[in-house]
C-alpha cells in the first residue's frame, strides 16, 4: 500500500488536505503518521466532498497599506517599482490613486 502523503498528486483537482499535511511532514518531521493519518480523516469526514475557494490574496488592504500605497503613487516611482513594493495590482494602484487613501473597500 502506497502512502497518499508521499504522492505527488497532478489532478486538476488536488487533494488541497493531503498538500497541507506533506508541508507539515516537512516542517514538522517528528510528527507522527497516526497524527496525520488522524487530521486527515477528521478534516475530510467533517469537509469531505465541499469545493473550497482558497483566494490567493487577502480581500482588502488595511489602511496603512493604502496611505503606503498613496504615497508611493504620488512619487517618481513607476507602477511596476510600486508593484514590486507593495504585491498589489496595476488597477489596484490606479483605483487607490482615483479614490485617495482612506477609502474603505
Amino acid at each position: 500500500m502506497t502512502d497518499p502523503l508521499a504522492q505527488q498528486n497532478t489532478d486538476p483537482e488536488p487533494d488541497i488536505v493531503l498538500a497541507v499535511l506533506q508541508r507539515i511532514r516537512v516542517h514538522l518531521p517528528a510528527t507522527p503518521p497516526e497524527l496525520l493519518a488522524s487530521i486527515e480523516a477528521d478534516i475530510k469526514a467533517q469537509y469531505g466532498g465541499q469545493r473550497v475557494r482558497i483566494p490567493k490574496r487577502r480581500k482588502h488592504l488595511n489602511p496603512a497599506e493604502r496611505a503606503h500605497v498613496y504615497t508611493q503613487g504620488l512619487t517618481a516611482a513607476t507602477d511596476q517599482q510600486i508593484q514590486a513594493e507593495t504585491g498589489v495590482s496595476r488597477a489596484t494602484i490606479y483605483r487607490i490613486m482615483k479614490t485617495g487613501p482612506s477609502r474603505l473597500s
